[in-house]
């Protein structure tokens, strides 16, 4: 190998190093954001809760229960968002190829079985498969006393109609 082949191998790979870390810094923006949503939400939250049952509506006797359309409605939002966030987080971990302890919080290559600090076990989760009852086996799955299981990848590459 040749000093310019050498040289060229070690300016890719700071390249490819330099895209990786522009990658996790728009995440880490990206959840950045997705937080400040979420505590406006809980503003909202706050807001609501204070109309409510602030000091102004002392005289209020129509004092019932808070959790009405519009409170759900905030709830599924910050429900999302932190499922987003999650879902960014676990990205940025696979992009940095560690993980980190639910249990302690510390931080262990993507390879690791247990964590060393708590020992603790990592789960592994297979979510590659979904459920979905197709027409042409309804029949089938009823019969067997379950639904036909199909993984993304099929599904990608699947022609069939999805399920209405």
């Amino acid at each position: 190998m040749s000093f310019f082949d050498k040289f060229k191998a070690g300016v890719t790979e700071a390249g490819n190093k330099a895209k990786l870390l522009v990658e996790i810094n728009r995440i880490k923006l990206q959840n950045k954001d997705l937080k400040d949503q979420m505590n406006q939400h809980f503003e909202d939250i706050g807001r609501l809760v204070y109309d409510k049952f602030g000091p102004d509506q002392h005289q209020n006797s129509e004092r019932g229960d808070i959790s009405n359309a519009g409170m759900n409605v905030i709830f599924n939002k910050i429900r999302a968002l932190k499922q987003e966030i999650e879902q960014n987080t676990l990205h940025i971990q696979n992009l940095q190829d560690h993980k980190t302890c639910k249990k302690c919080g510390a931080e262990m290559p993507a390879e690791a079985k247990f964590c060393t600090a708590c020992g603790a076990t990592f789960e592994i989760s297979h979510n590659s498969e979904v459920d979905y009852d197709l027409d042409d086996s309804k029949e089938q799955s009823k019969q067997h006393g379950h639904a036909a299981r199909i993984s993304d990848t099929d599904e990608q590459s699947s022609t069939r109609e999805e399920p209405k």
